[in-house]
């Protein structure tokens, strides 16, 4: 179980909602949650290795707790047409996968097809960002898991979709950007395409395998995560203006030279050149186990060096 600090003195009722996490972790060594097939096997190895042992501060989990508000309050509406946030089961082996999406409901039949129809959908807080700057491979493979286990649940999946809040949308950026580029509220639905249900199996199975080929693997021999997995930033030169913190547009460049060319000719008084390293994001700011790592911390004692 994760041990928790408060460095920051939160006020207690705030540290209490958070640290009263309502999922039941499952220790059973054969028990995989959906999670856990799509994160990189690293991070999957290395959590329930030290399960006992991570500790994470109440603030980092501000963002969770505003998460499982806007879940409440939804679940709290109800549906006449499916089912809320039940967990699936489907057995592999001597190995079984849990999952819990947010919602099913049947969708009307259509007399041409004569086949029932069913949509999952997922609700996410996230950033702006993730909308409009990436794929999320990772929501791809999430859901579709999810229609795996409804489907041997006997309940047909035909529509995917992630239902996205938008913590960070500000009317600024839509007037900067364009109701083209971005959202012109804060929510946005992305639908996603439906995979078979052999093409889910054998993602599974496979992830099964993988996760189990590291079982007796080192900490410092497991697969590094791939930059994409660690939300890699390269090192870049901006353009900003003086006293703001968030880049002109179209200001990025990976190299010197260019940023410069670019601020002689478009730009002058009151802007400025800004030097951004390289960060891996994910590992940095939100990976509970980076302490067990031995990829970040190699990566932190390099930095430290310069």
């Amino acid at each position: 179980m994760t041990e928790w600090t408060n460095i920051y003195n939160l006020p207690e009722p705030l540290a209490r909602a958070i640290t009263n996490d309502t999922y039941e972790h499952n220790p059973d060594p054969n028990h995989y949650a959906v999670h856990e097939l799509i994160n990189p096997a690293r991070l999957t190895i290395l959590r329930r290795r030290y399960a006992d042992e991570v500790t994470e501060d109440v603030s980092d989990g501000l963002w969770r707790l505003m998460g499982s508000a806007v879940h409440e309050v939804i679940n709290r509406a109800g549906t006449e047409r499916g089912f809320q946030e039940e967990r699936l089961r489907a057995d592999f082996g001597d190995l079984y996968v849990t999952g819990q999406a947010d919602l099913w409901e049947q969708i009307e039949d259509h007399a041409e097809s004569g086949q029932a129809r069913g949509k999952v959908t997922d609700w996410k807080i996230t950033s702006v960002w993730s909308i409009m700057n990436t794929e999320k491979e990772e929501w791809e493979q999430q859901v579709n898991c999810y229609a795996y286990l409804y489907r041997v649940a006997g309940f047909p999946v035909t529509e995917l979709s992630v239902h996205a809040v938008l913590r960070d949308w500000r009317p600024g950026e839509l007037k900067q950007y364009g109701p083209s580029r971005y959202p012109v509220i804060p929510f946005a639905e992305r639908v996603l395409p439906v995979w078979p249900q052999e093409k889910v199996h054998q993602f599974i199975k496979s992830q099964l395998k993988l996760l189990l080929s590291y079982t007796n693997t080192p900490d410092d021999k497991l697969p590094i995560c791939s930059p994409k997995d660690r939300w890699t930033r390269d090192e870049c030169w901006v353009i900003k203006k003086k006293g703001n913190k968030r880049a002109e547009r179209n200001s990025k460049r990976h190299s010197e030279e260019e940023i410069k060319e670019l601020f002689d000719t478009r730009y002058g008084q009151g802007y400025e050149i800004e030097y951004r390293p390289g960060k891996n994001v994910r590992c940095q700011d939100y990976c509970e186990v980076a302490h067990f790592c031995s990829f970040y911390q190699t990566y932190v004692k390099e930095e430290a060096l310069g």
